[in-house]
This record gives C-alpha cells, sequence and structure tokens, in this order.
C-alpha cells in the first residue's frame, strides 16, 4: 500500500529476481488527480424560525481539475449541481448542512457546517369585550403569547399613538 503527497503523475517499478537470479522488471504509471477543497458560506447560520433565510454558497475550489457536481444535505432534503442554494428548516433546532463537491475525475470532498433555527415567539393576546361604549370603556388586553423552549424578553403594546412596554397585561378605559 502506498499513498502519494501530492496530484500528479507516478511511475512505479516492479523488480521480480528468482533463485536462479533471473530478473524481470515491470513498470506502470499511476495518475494521482487533484481533490477538491469543498468549502461554503453562510450569510447567517443562526436565524429565527419565522425570519430564516439560509442562502449557502458554495466556495469550493480545485488546482488542475474542475467541480463538476454539488450535492447539498440537510437532514433527508437534497439539492443537486446549484452554486447556491437557499433553505429553510420546517423545525427549530440545529442541523448540518453539507456540501459534496465532485470533480471531472471522481474525486470528491465533503464540508459539513451547523445552522440553527431559534424559535419565534407565537404573539397571541385577548380582549375582555373588544365591543364596548364609548363613555364606559375599559378594555383589558391580557399578553397570552408562547415561545417553545425559551421566553419572552421584551413585549410591545401599540395602541394608536400610546405605546407600553414589557406588560404582560394593559387596561385602557376612558
Amino acid at each position: 500500500y502506498h499513498s502519494y503527497q501530492q496530484a500528479g503523475k507516478y511511475t512505479v517499478t516492479l523488480i521480480e529476481t528468482n533463485t536462479y537470479g533471473c530478473k524481470d522488471t515491470a513498470t506502470k504509471e499511476v495518475i494521482v488527480h487533484p481533490s477538491p477543497v469543498a468549502d461554503f458560506s453562510i450569510n447567517n447560520p443562526a436565524q429565527c424560525f419565522n425570519e430564516q433565510n439560509f442562502v449557502m454558497s458554495d466556495e469550493s475550489s480545485v488546482t488542475g481539475d474542475s467541480i463538476i457536481k454539488r450535492i447539498w444535505i440537510n437532514g433527508n432534503d437534497t439539492v443537486r449541481n446549484a452554486k447556491f442554494v437557499v433553505r429553510n428548516n420546517q423545525q427549530a433546532g440545529t442541523s448540518n448542512q453539507q456540501l459534496v463537491t465532485i470533480t471531472s475525475n471522481g474525486c470528491s470532498d465533503t464540508a459539513t457546517k451547523p445552522i440553527t433555527v431559534y424559535p419565534s415567539p407565537i404573539s397571541a393576546f385577548s380582549i375582555n369585550d373588544p365591543n364596548q361604549c364609548e363613555k364606559e370603556q375599559n378594555f383589558v388586553l391580557s399578553d397570552q403569547s408562547s415561545v417553545m423552549s425559551d421566553s419572552i424578553t421584551q413585549r410591545i403594546w401599540i395602541n394608536g399613538n400610546d405605546t407600553v412596554r414589557n406588560a404582560k397585561f394593559v387596561v385602557r378605559n376612558n
């Protein structure tokens, strides 16, 4: 078993000698094709679920050959022969994005990078009675928002020209 440190043409020679001192020689040429270096960039590797738009661009390279195939893999999803992909995950969490590059001589390399989708809050609130008379109005607005595996760190209530921050409920009356 032998391996070469770099791409190129190499000559391999085998010299055989038997017990009588008779010799024969065989020579063959081997070619070591260059391997690609798979790499890609991600516009932002950590994004919120509701706003995610992962754009991944191939930045792979090879010297002395050309890349003819690209295979993007994320879980069970595969995209072939694209220089870049746009991806949205179906659930929050971290997953690995892979890019496999293959040269015209069949040499390949794989780059793997994690992408993270953070859970987005689900905004919801209730109103005690959305239909009230002008003189007797007493609106009670209660936050019922939630977020999986995280906590809500900021609430902003906007009501016309009035803004209230970080209140779990707001009372509006005349």
